[in-house]
């Protein structure tokens, strides 16, 4: 389940409310959906307006001022005229800190060599004429008038990434002595993607992402084609000036959660010493990507402990530094051991697992079991959620908790056999608890059967699981998890299979998602890895199945709808930009995680060729598809490596080198692209520079942009 929910405390929130970005759009809160079951996303909203600035083109130069995005509209509207006010000269080929504004956020430059042009029995100066062959970037050579084509690079001026940048021509008008002005056909199209009609043909351009107060490496990100036509008369330089929008996201760059301050990089990595190491369990974060919750046996981090014996589940904030201890109550002995901490939306509420802590004052405790707790950091106080019909502790260990986005509902694994009225066999099965009432649900039951019914229950062992690795939307009404055992009587492949449960009503509403597009079995498909969308849309899991979608070999991700009538929805995730199978054999442990809405797929890769070409990287990645996104080849590869660090504001993005966890779930706090988004997992950054260390770590780093730039960086 990915995080959302109100965004009040957000960093994208406030920095609009700080003023930090003028004109953004702050996001509205969810609205519950009126029929029984979510539905896929529609498009996303409105991307925050950076900048909105006007550019005038004269030969090879540059210049441009800065118009107020929450007036320019006003400006507009009284016919103002561009000229109104004077603008800032940048004749540059690469826009420094020495003659760009500083306190703004974007401002633009051209690139060194990327300059064509047409005149009209004029000379042509230092550019290169426009010819056929610069068709694939430029459009077609103009066949009268004049014409110029360059390459122009949006430079970000904020110490953050800035994500999913668009510029968007709003007005295009000639000016000197040209007549006229207008952009020609370009083999790419313009996309609408925040919502505004394009005025003028081909009239977006998506950079995607720039890294922190620099250009972004040559032939990697951020540099686009812009080509305009007109007339002018004969011997006239051609000029003309243009109103663009620049839209795109502030975000942290990748930072690290374990350690005892903000790691906010001003300059260069670290501001702070590296991290301890921490425990390999789920780690997960808030909607706003403020709050990480992480195990550690750190005595720096977690507090008094050997860290021999002792772990603690520990809520980082982002954005103070500040640490906080989740697993405490009544009793927190020293060789207390709390894993796999899940967070609500709004940080407050935390479930973990935790094995010889007696945190609340309950009978039946024993310190060779595991129990869910929760804790309200709010109120400061702890639940015990894996509690027995008779309200003592269980007599079976519980493990793998996920709280649900607005903290109602936890969902957790357990062999006990006193959750619920009646004595069952011994075996993983998936339970339900509500916050509200306390009462426990039996999730994995046989389909049909009578809610926590002895006939719900099927037979099961420690090998054969009845239900494990159980994820939970943001309601808690949708629940996915994994079976080893039939709950259905469709369910004839004898192999571990992912179902979803549907809360509400007085039977168990269970059916199986992993089936093939005509909702038939699929054999020797070992699925495994199952995740839900925050609004209980889509599913997603990994399977080996060698004829599903295609043949294929080694583990592959997959996403469909969560409804039962949804099998032809089924799509595979893993693929390559073209959209044919990806060579290799994926990653044993994947662990795909969905956003709110579900468009974004995130997961550890180690197919070869699943990312953009330009980004690909060796050895295990951790990797976002963007499912909304276009698939042809002449559009934007939708998938990239999320796992990169910009080290220094002039480096380039260097990929993870090390060991990576791919065992347990991560946390992903993305509801589409009007939102800032991160993920947070572990790793040990070994080619990562003053960030390398030889333990793992806990990194955050923005979801980004699948799609670079468009078009696709020229050879």
């Amino acid at each position: 389940m990915t995080r959302r929910g109100p965004r009040t405390e957000g960093w994208s929130s406030a920095a609009c409310a700080l003023g930090m970005l003028a004109g953004c759009v702050l996001p509205q809160d969810d609205v519950a959906p009126s029929d029984d079951r979510p539905t896929a996303a529609s498009a996303p909203s409105d991307l925050p307006v950076l900048e909105v600035l006007v550019v005038e083109s004269r030969d090879d130069a540059l210049s441009f001022r800065r118009l107020d995005p929450a007036t320019f509209d006003a400006i507009r509207a009284r016919g103002a005229g561009l000229s109104e006010a004077a603008l800032v000269d940048i004749p540059s080929v690469a826009c420094t800190s020495a003659n760009c504004p500083t306190g703004e956020l974007v401002a633009f430059s051209n690139v060194t060599g990327a300059y064509r042009a047409i005149t009209n029995g004029g000379p042509v100066g230092t550019a290169t004429p426009w010819t056929d062959a610069d068709a694939p970037d430029c459009g077609p050579v103009p066949p009268s008038g004049t014409g110029v084509c360059r390459q122009v690079r949006l430079r970000n001026l904020h110490p953050d990434q800035l994500e999913r940048v668009y510029a968007e021509l709003i007005e295009l008008e000639p000016s000197g002595a040209t007549t006229s002005v207008s952009v020609p056909v370009q083999p790419w199209g313009a996309e609408a993607d925040f919502g505004l009609t394009p005025a003028i043909p081909n009239g977006l351009w998506r950079f995607g992402e720039l890294g922190r107060s620099s250009p972004p490496p040559p032939g990697v990100a951020g540099l686009s084609w812009w080509a305009f036509e007109g007339t002018t008369p004969p011997g006239e330089a051609f000029t003309f000036r243009f109103l663009v929008m620049v839209r795109g996201q502030v975000v942290r760059p990748t930072q690290r959660a374990n350690v005892a301050a903000p790691d906010q990089p001003a300059s260069d990595y670290p501001v702070v010493a590296s991290g301890p190491s921490i425990a390999t369990s789920s780690v997960d974060v808030s909607a706003d990507g403020r709050y990480v919750v992480f195990a550690t046996s750190s005595t720096t981090i977690g507090g008094a402990g050997s860290p021999a014996e002792r772990s603690n589940v520990v809520r980082h904030d982002m954005l103070t530094g500040a640490n906080v201890v989740v697993n405490v109550g009544i009793e927190a002995s020293s060789n207390c051991r709390a894993t796999n901490p899940s967070i609500s939306d709004d940080g407050t509420r935390v479930a973990f697992e935790a094995q010889r802590c007696r945190l609340v004052a309950r009978a039946g405790h024993n310190n060779q079991r595991s129990y869910v707790f929760v804790r309200n950091l709010a109120a400061s106080t702890t639940t015990l959620a894996s509690a027995a019909t008779n309200g003592q502790y269980a007599n079976g260990s519980s493990t793998a908790p996920r709280i649900s986005g607005d903290g109602s509902t936890v969902v957790f694994q357990s062999i006990a056999t006193d959750l619920v009225t009646g004595t069952r066999s011994g075996c993983n099965r998936v339970y339900r608890y509500a916050m509200a009432t306390g009462a426990i649900t039996h999730v994995s039951a046989t389909r049909g059967t009578t809610i926590d019914a002895t006939a719900g229950f099927p037979a099961c062992s420690a090998i054969t699981p009845a239900g494990e690795d159980p994820d939970v939307s943001d309601d808690g009404s949708i629940i996915a998890f994994r079976s080893d055992v039939a709950l259905t009587t469709s369910d004839t492949n004898g192999e571990p299979d992912v179902y979803v449960y549907r809360h509400g009503g007085t039977s168990a509403d269970v059916y199986r998602v992993s089936v093939s597009t005509t909702d038939g079995p699929v054999f020797g498909g070992d699925f495994d890895h199952a995740a839900v969308s925050g609004d209980g849309a889509f599913v997603a899991f990994s399977s080996i199945a060698t004829e599903l979608l295609g043949t294929s070999t080694g583990r592959h991700v997959y996403r469909r709808g969560s409804g039962p009538a949804d099998a032809a929805t089924l799509e595979r995730v893993t693929l390559r930009p073209d959209g044919s199978i990806p060579s290799g054999t994926g990653f044993a442990t994947p662990w795909p995680t969905l956003s709110q809405s579900g468009r974004f797929v995130s997961f550890w890769n180690s197919f070869t060729d699943v990312t953009n070409p330009a980004l690909s990287f060796p050895g295990t990645q951790l990797v976002v598809c963007d499912m909304g996104g276009p698939t042809t080849p002449e559009e934007l590869a939708r998938c990239f490596v999320i796992s990169r660090v910009q080290l220094t504001p002039s480096a380039t993005f260097t990929a993870l080198s090390g060991t990576v966890h791919g065992g347990a779930r991560r946390g992903l706090a993305c509801d589409d692209e009007s939102e800032a988004c991160y993920t947070v997992y572990q790793a040990n950054g070994t080619g990562w520079g003053n960030l390398a260390a030889s333990t793992p770590q806990v990194f955050v780093s923005p979801l980004g942009d699948p799609r670079d730039q468009m078009p696709a960086p020229s050879p």
